[in-house]
């Protein structure tokens, strides 16, 4: 028997006539990883907080069909028992973790359970040492970085002994190397400690090599179910716009390898690649965006110092140009978020200036400056979108709906935005800040919640935007594939200080792990390629001189 058996499952939210999820049927056995993965708005969400019944309970709705879960209707449970067997992790570990002290938010489930103080320290210390968290179990959780937030959080979940692991895209707000450190921590409690995993995710390169199944959603329902090596030959086949962009690349080019990680995809360029030193092929780069006014904005030497002593930006100095787009990238805490309060004007550089030219105003005038936010609870204010679009722009309706169709929202311009989907809510946010057509733009992780096919679409129309309104953009992101896709310049900070800065494959040649996927597939093999059209043209001609037997050496 399953653990968790889903038939002919169905639900509607409250007062909506299309189904959110439509005739689910699958099973899910005790100790298996699965990944969840589709479209943002596909209903991934919307199962996992079925299964642990989330759903309903809390948000009401109708439901049709039926889940079960260790043999029983999934409504015969008690509500106190389900939640210890089903422990949740969601996107954002601030939304979960309440009092600011590490071993308090750890025990805060614990006391829900009415577990006795004894019993209560030992499970503490169990999870504490489980998930090598003694160096900052006595530190205050708003010192903590992103990743050390998401594993207090999941700590919290385990003192409860959960049988079932929920993640609800646990890994958006982490960097790059956190991110990867969270997914091989999940792994490891699968397979030493037999936790079943069922995790919702829209970066499909970091869980693929680590899952056992996939799930891949669609439009409420199930599209496909199976490993993920048969996935990424199903996504080739047919096309699939959510492809990892290894095995696509490979795909693209001509070859029948698949590569799920890096390591395997590696090994393939080295049976090509006999000696580093034959002649590269040649790949003509794309023209850089025409410049319109260079040293527009300049920071010079700024820095901050927030009250409790913590250094977030040290001597920081970069230029802005109109018309050019530039990324900021590095871990958690290194001061990104910081550099974009200071340039809104909601902070004050302690030392250093801002020079602003004269059509942006900073704050509180805020004038000439749009802003997205990583949190989107109080963005939107009116009570659908439409009109929340048009509190940013009133005299061009034709391009309001221009943008709508743009960022695939003309179906909910009349719904409430705080009842769309994560990835939904960032679109209409970006549609806003858009249709404001302002000098600056400043994203703070704007691609979070995005599938790729949506990463694509904003990526190029923020590229027409800057070349086609002079704007300029600055945004934060985690997303080294969408940095080096759709950025001119990219500035790497650590710890508060610039570390490297210039145009973005010059700094990502020079990076070691701080790359796109493409850039960390051709490391040393040939580090000018960085985005897919690259290796793509860069793996044909690797095909072509291999059948040609052209640049091999003479047999002995």
């Amino acid at each position: 028997m399953a653990l968790i058996e889903i038939e002919n499952m169905s639900y509607y939210y409250p007062e909506k006539k299309e189904p959110a999820l439509w005739q689910l049927n699958t099973a899910i056995q005790a100790g298996e990883f699965v990944l969840v993965a589709g479209k943002s708005g596909s209903g991934k969400s919307t199962l996992l907080q079925l299964m642990n019944r989330l759903i309903p309970d809390f948000h009401g709705g109708r439901i049709a069909g039926e889940i079960r879960y260790k043999g029983a209707a999934l409504q015969l449970w008690q509500s106190r028992d389900l939640y210890q067997e089903m422990g949740m992790v969601f996107q954002n570990p601030d939304a979960q973790l309440l009092f600011g002290d590490v071993e308090r938010d750890i025990a805060f489930g614990l006391e829900n359970l009415g577990i006795s103080a004894e019993l209560m320290r030992r499970r503490i210390a169990e999870v504490i040492e489980l998930l090598n968290l003694r160096n900052i179990q006595q530190q205050n959780v708003s010192t903590l970085s992103g990743g050390e937030k998401q594993k207090v959080a999941l700590a919290g979940v385990l003192a409860m002994y959960p049988t079932v692991l929920l993640l609800d895209e646990a890994t958006a707000h982490l960097d790059p190397v956190s991110a990867a450190e969270f997914l091989a921590l999940l792994k490891r409690l699968q397979e030493t400690q037999g936790f079943t995993i069922i995790m919702a995710e829209q970066c499909l390169h970091q869980c693929l090599p680590l899952v056992d199944r996939v799930l891949l959603m669609d439009q409420g329902m199930i599209l496909f179910d199976g490993t993920p090596r048969e996935l990424t030959e199903w996504m080739v086949h047919r096309s699939y716009p959510l492809c990892p962009v290894l095995p696509d690349v490979f795909a693209s080019a001509g070859y029948q390898q698949r590569p799920l990680t890096v390591l395997e995809g590696r090994q393939v360029l080295a049976e090509y690649e006999w000696n580093a030193r034959r002649p590269q092929p040649e790949y003509k780069k794309s023209p850089a965006r025409s410049r319109r006014i260079e040293n527009w904005l300049k920071v010079d030497k700024v820095s901050y110092t927030y009250p409790d002593g913590k250094k977030a930006l040290q001597r920081v100095t970069f230029s802005v140009e109109k018309g050019e787009i530039i990324g900021v990238v590095g871990s958690n805490g290194a001061g990104k978020s910081t550099l974009l309060n200071l340039l809104m004007g909601v902070l004050q550089p302690q030392s250093g200036r801002i020079a602003y030219p004269r059509e942006i105003q900073p704050f509180p005038a805020a004038s000439g400056i749009a802003y997205l936010p990583q949190q989107l609870e109080d963005y939107f204010v009116a009570d659908t979108l439409w009109e929340d679009l048009q509190l940013s722009q009133q005299e061009k309706p034709e391009y309001l709906y221009k943008l709508a169709e743009r960022f695939s929202l003309s179906a909910f311009l009349q719904q409430d935005p705080r009842s769309l989907s994560a990835g939904e809510q960032q679109r209409a946010a970006l549609a806003c800040l858009f249709a404001a057509e302002p000098p600056l733009l400043l994203l703070d992780e704007p691609v979070q919640g995005m599938d790729e096919e949506q990463k694509q679409n904003f990526g190029q129309q923020l590229q027409c935007l800057v070349e086609e309104q002079g704007t300029a953009a600055i945004l934060v992101s985690h997303d080294m594939d969408f940095v080096t896709e759709y950025t001119d310049r990219v500035i790497f900070l650590y710890q508060g200080k610039v570390m490297a800065q210039g145009p973005v494959t010059e700094v990502m040649a020079s990076n070691v792990f701080y790359r796109s996927q493409v850039g960390l597939l051709f490391r040393g093999f040939d580090d000018d390629v960085h985005t897919r059209r690259a290796a793509i043209h860069h793996l044909k001609e690797l095909k072509t001189c291999k059948s040609t037997g052209a640049f091999y050496p003479p047999s002995s």
